[in-house]
């Protein structure tokens, strides 16, 4: 069974894959990894998502205030087994929906070396009317 939580950056599962993600990004980044790094921090995001299954965090995101019109999108990252399976997506919608209030856009940040996975993230904009 599959539950989606809305917690902080203090949050065990979220801790626990963004220190996943931190390990991929720093083997992909190489040589570049301490320079993203430096925009990664997690301890201020007040707005995360975790999803759970079987009571094991497998899929995370969060956003951050750009400024007081605009969220970045930050920190998304699903275990490998839960991929492709539409998680990702799950936890956009709920960031979105919490996020709405003013929101004229969100964005996620961009990398010189991604992968399929990651590519999709990239090309992600909310905007509101």
């Amino acid at each position: 069974m599959q539950t989606t939580l809305r917690t902080n950056s203090a949050n065990e599962g979220f801790i626990h894959l963004v220190a996943l993600l931190d390990a991929d990004l720093a083997q992909r980044d190489s040589e570049d990894h301490a320079y993203y790094a430096q925009f990664n921090a997690i301890q201020d995001l007040s707005h995360a998502v975790v999803i759970f299954s079987n009571n094991q965090a497998v899929a995370c995101g969060a956003f951050k205030p750009f400024d007081e019109n605009a969220v970045e999108i930050k920190r998304m990252y699903s275990l490998p087994d839960f991929r492709g399976q539409g998680l990702a997506v799950k936890i956009l919608k709920e960031l979105e929906l919490w996020a709405r209030i003013g929101l004229l856009f969100a964005g996620a940040g961009n990398r010189k070396k991604t992968t399929r996975s990651h590519c999709s993230l990239h090309q992600i904009w909310f905007f509101s009317n």
